[in-house]
């Protein structure tokens, strides 16, 4: 079985978050917790235990992550300073620069919280997802190990698009040396299973390229 993240700044009461963890807890057979990380843990959890119970659903406060949205922003003003990008241009674009720093935050975290929250494979939702029928995202795999032992691999059924994201591909072969076979097929979707051996190669391939931390590579 799965867990899931979700990453979210709704407030309680929020229909549209209400109703998506709803269908996802209706719908998702294969997962066992949903964790959602937010920055109001206490007022979300005071708000949805009572509807949700607190087996199956747990807030995390964002704030046990390395970084925090104020840190994030230094470190990405400083990358771009380095580009002779200047502080008066940078506080003419606060906006769009500032929607840059929570983009990026967010998908630190989602790459970082399994080892953050102690999860093995885990599937990362957007917080306004609906699921209107039952999904099963989990499948077994029966195969014989090198020892001749039997074991069960989980195989995942994946989602895709063609929306083509060249901000998104353009990414990947920087930090990655490595372009899309089909161009039309995209990974830019609104559910992901991150796989923990993949993030863990996917972190050491960085750094290895970058020679620094994975996260300031990023």
């Amino acid at each position: 079985r799965l867990d899931a993240i979700v990453l979210t700044i709704s407030k309680p009461g929020d229909f549209l978050f209400q109703m998506s963890i709803e269908s996802a807890m209706k719908n998702l057979n294969d997962i066992s917790t949903f964790y959602i990380i937010t920055n109001e843990p206490i007022l979300l959890r005071k708000y949805y235990n009572p509807i949700w119970g607190t087996e199956k659903v747990k807030f995390i406060d964002e704030d046990i992550f390395e970084y925090s949205y104020s840190s994030f922003a230094t470190i990405y003003q400083k990358s771009l300073i380095n580009q002779n990008i200047t502080l008066k241009i940078l506080k003419r674009a606060e906006k769009i620069f500032r929607d840059k720093y929570t983009w990026y935050l967010q998908q630190i975290i989602k790459l970082t919280a399994g080892d953050v929250l102690g999860l093995n494979d885990y599937l990362v939702l957007d917080s306004d997802l609906i699921w209107n029928k039952q999904r099963n995202l989990l499948k077994q795999k029966r195969k014989y190990n090198k020892n001749g032992i039997l074991i069960t691999l989980p195989i995942y059924n994946y989602a895709y698009s063609n929306k083509y994201n060249k901000d998104y591909i353009s990414s990947g072969n920087l930090l990655l040396d490595m372009k899309p076979d089909i161009v039309y097929a995209s990974g830019v979707v609104y559910h992901m299973v991150f796989i923990k051996e993949v993030i863990e190669n996917m972190k050491i391939l960085i750094e290895k390229r970058f020679k620094s931390t994975f996260i300031n590579a990023i």
